[in-house]
């Protein structure tokens, strides 16, 4: 039994065994096909006297590669192109529809299409697919003594995510003996993403980094959440009355966080040591998520909902 299209003449002997009387079992046993295909092209060129016609059959399977992803590669090479380079800067093929769909540029990807695209241009390195997170089922490694309040003081509505300045933070580490690791902080509204590249910090030099960083970006401050690490423990002073902590083992009250570290590996992989990061290529790697477009925000980049554009409010929670 074959998979491919059924061609003209196979249609015509389709239409043949009808006239004959035969059934469509009969009819696919002969063409060695399963009978679903005949009970399908039956269907597909029925006129309306109830016959089977094989040249409106043939139509309806021309009229469908024409609406076919496959028929993508007729987009002009430059399309193709501008795809590959947003491959290479680890859009998905999510993004990239989603976003050409949101500029309306005039030549449209579907989703298909540049899957499709990948096999024909062997882009499959530059697929990334980000880890879940497994739950951390382990009891604390070291007490906490931080003055950070506890998140369920936090006002209600940082929620619904409908106003700017409310921030979550934490470190991702290369491996453990590593002099250098990555304060990561983002906005909750807008995605967006502040990165400080620290060299042997300690409590102090990272609440002082996060306010320094936090105060001079542009968006307005109003609060910031941490997990109970022993670097989080100074923020209660440094940001007094907006500084507040997770519950123990609850990596999920700081979601937006955890997701960011989570697709941020897929350049900096855990295991890998950080010391030979530079602050310029820190800058680098935040102003790729930064200008990346993201569904949760209707195919807008965080830069845009953060300073340019009003997200759709409502579409994360």
């Amino acid at each position: 039994m074959s998979g491919t299209p059924l061609t003209l003449e196979e249609r015509y002997l389709i239409h043949a065994g009808f006239v004959a009387g035969l059934s469509p079992a009969e009819i696919a046993k002969q063409l060695r096909r399963h009978r679903s295909v005949i009970y399908d092209e039956r269907h597909r060129g029925l006129t309306r006297a109830g016959n089977y016609c094989p040249h409106r059959a043939q139509l309806h399977r021309d009229a469908a590669v024409a609406r076919s992803a496959a028929n993508s590669r007729r987009k002009p090479a430059a399309e193709w192109r501008k795809v590959e380079r947003q491959f290479k800067r680890g859009w998905s093929p999510e993004q990239i529809s989603g976003r050409r769909k949101l500029r309306q540029d005039r030549h449209t990807i579907s989703i298909p299409a540049i899957y499709a695209a990948v096999e024909r241009y062997c882009w499959q390195a530059w697929l990334h697919t980000s880890r879940l997170r497994q739950h951390l089922k382990r009891p604390a490694r070291r007490p906490w003594n931080g003055d950070a309040q506890s998140i369920h003081l936090r006002a209600k509505d940082v929620q619904s995510r409908t106003q700017k300045g409310h921030w979550e933070a934490d470190t991702a580490v290369g491996k453990k003996k590593d002099v250098q690791r990555i304060l990561m902080m983002n906005e909750r509204q807008s995605l967006y993403m502040e990165l400080v590249l620290q060299r042997h910090p300690d409590a102090t030099k990272t609440s002082q980094s996060m306010k320094r960083r936090l105060g001079k970006n542009g968006i307005a401050f109003r609060s910031v959440t941490t997990d109970r690490g022993s670097e989080f423990t100074a923020t209660g002073r440094a940001f007094k009355g907006k500084a507040f902590v997770c519950d123990p083992h609850a990596p999920n009250q700081r979601g937006t966080n955890e997701n960011q570290i989570g697709m941020m590996r897929v350049d900096l992989p855990k295991g890998v040591s950080m010391d030979n990061l530079t602050p310029a290529k820190v800058k680098k790697l935040q102003d790729k998520y930064n200008h990346r477009p993201r569904k949760s925000l209707g195919f807008l980049t965080p830069y845009e909902v953060a300073f340019n554009r009003r997200p759709r409010v409502g579409t994360r929670t």
